[in-house]
């Protein structure tokens, strides 16, 4: 998936989850770039560490009203990943 292919709400998810990322400090692409990376695993590709990475489900839970529990996010491995999963549990709401 190429960020020039999400919806409205993946672009939206997108936004927020890439302005997460850079408050770690981790140099992303910018959050209007068409080749935004959404297949970089958070630890492999982004360097995430495992407490940034909880902090920035922590985030996405805030901003978009939903629970991630840890089984759950144990599966979140790729922006992509963070992006499909909350788009489904906001339109469950």
């Amino acid at each position: 998936m190429k960020r020039n292919q999400l919806n409205p709400l993946q672009d939206e998810i997108c936004d927020s989850l890439t302005k997460l990322i850079n408050k770690c400090g981790v140099p992303i692409l910018p959050v209007n770039e068409e080749k935004m990376p959404l297949n970089s695993d958070l630890s492999l590709d982004l360097g995430l560490d495992s407490l940034q990475i909880p902090g920035i489900l922590a985030g996405i839970q805030m901003e978009f009203v939903i629970d991630i529990y840890d089984d759950e996010a144990e599966k979140l491995r790729t922006m992509e990943d963070i992006i499909l999963f909350t788009e489904k549990k906001v339109l469950k709401h």
